[in-house]
């Protein structure tokens, strides 16, 4: 058992993974994790121009950072990433998809992802 584990009931693993994975967050800009939290709810870049004030080109440019700096290939990665960091935007809703593949047998697919994206390994 690792001090992560003795200190946080056994849990030390996965609360591992995610500071590791959150280490990634620190290193973006405030607007571009305005984009983030964005991103994560699924809007376009038109809808993210519009709530934030800002012009659609500009908003790529920002997606753009923030997938260099994750290390992400594509907006659906870093939706991913997103979801994984700030939890799903739905989980209050009776019926929040996550929940429902986490009970349905896929949490170990969502846990495959999320080591990948904490360690950046996506071959």
């Amino acid at each position: 058992m690792n001090s992560d584990q003795r200190f946080n009931g056994g849990n030390g693993e996965k609360q591992a993974s995610r500071r590791r994975a959150g280490a990634g967050t620190e290193r973006l800009t405030e607007a571009e994790r305005r984009v983030l939290t964005q991103v994560r709810l699924a809007k376009t870049n038109k809808e993210i121009a519009r709530t934030l004030g800002i012009s659609p080109a500009t908003v790529k440019r920002h997606l753009e950072k923030i997938l260099t700096k994750l290390k992400l290939r594509n907006r659906v990665e870093a939706a991913i990433y997103g979801v994984l960091m700030n939890g799903c935007p739905l989980q209050s809703r009776p019926r929040c998809g996550l929940r429902e593949a986490r009970n349905n047998g896929l949490g170990s697919a969502l846990g495959v992802a999320q080591a990948g994206l904490a360690s950046g390994d996506f071959s």
